[in-house]
C-alpha cells in the first residue's frame, strides 16, 4: 500500500486536461524540473512524489494527462544523467541480464495487458503517415481501397475474389494442363534450377 502524506496544493491545481500532441509533452518534460499537475510543485522526478504525496502510480498519472505509457516522468537533465550512469554501469560489467529460461518466462508472465494508445500517440502516428505519404506522393487511394474491401473469410470477400482474375487463374491453369504431362527433361531441368539457386544462396 502506497504511503500518502497530505500537502497543500498551489492555487489553481490540480489541472484536469489531456495532452493532445507529443510536442506539448516534450515541452512539459523538457525543462530542468517537471511540474506536478496535481499540486503545482516542481521536481526532477515525479515518480516518488506521486507515490508519497498523492498516493498514485505513474501509470495513473499518465492516464489522467494522456502521456504515452512508455514515456518517463523525469526532467530532461535527469533522464540524460541516468542514461550516462546506466551506460557506465553496463560498460563496467555491473549490470547483467540473466539468461535463465525460467526467469525470462517469469518476466513475460508479469507483462501488463495491452492498454489503449494515448491521444498524443495517435496524433503523432497520423502526422507521420501524412508526412510520409506527402513525401512519397501517395494520395491515399490505395488505403481507401483496402479499407473498402470486405473482411477476409466472409461471403462478401469470396464473392469479391471470384470476380477478380485471381479467382479465374486456377480454372484456367487446370484447363491448360488438361490432358498434358510434363516431360522428364522438363522436370529435371526445373529441379536443377532450384538446386542451383539454393547452392548460390548458401555460398552468398
Amino acid at each position: 500500500m502506497a504511503l500518502k502524506f497530505k500537502s497543500k496544493s498551489l492555487p489553481g491545481f490540480p489541472h484536469e486536461f489531456k495532452f493532445k500532441t507529443l510536442e506539448e509533452i516534450d515541452e512539459y518534460l523538457g525543462d530542468k524540473r517537471v511540474q506536478c499537475l496535481r499540486c503545482g510543485r516542481w521536481f526532477s522526478m515525479l515518480g516518488i512524489h506521486l507515490r508519497l504525496k498523492h498516493g498514485m502510480t505513474t501509470d495513473e498519472y499518465r492516464e489522467i494527462y494522456g502521456i504515452p505509457w512508455s514515456m518517463g516522468l523525469d526532467s530532461k537533465e535527469q533522464t540524460a544523467r541516468r542514461g550516462v550512469e546506466s551506460k557506465k554501469r553496463i560498460a563496467d560489467g555491473l549490470c547483467s541480464f540473466p539468461k535463465d529460461p525460467q526467469f525470462l518466462r517469469s518476466i513475460v508472465a508479469k507483462r501488463k495487458p495491452k492498454r489503449p494508445r494515448q491521444e498524443a500517440t495517435n496524433a503523432a502516428n497520423n502526422m507521420n503517415w501524412k508526412t510520409y505519404n506527402k513525401r512519397m506522393g501517395f494520395t491515399g487511394e490505395y488505403s481507401a481501397k483496402v479499407k473498402a474491401m470486405p473482411k477476409w473469410g466472409t461471403p462478401e470477400y469470396h464473392a469479391k475474389m471470384t470476380e477478380t482474375h485471381r479467382g479465374c487463374a486456377k480454372p484456367q491453369f487446370i484447363q491448360y494442363w488438361k490432358g498434358k504431362k510434363q516431360s522428364h527433361e522438363h522436370i529435371k531441368k526445373r529441379f536443377a534450377n532450384r538446386k542451383h539457386a539454393y547452392n548460390t544462396k548458401r555460398e552468398a
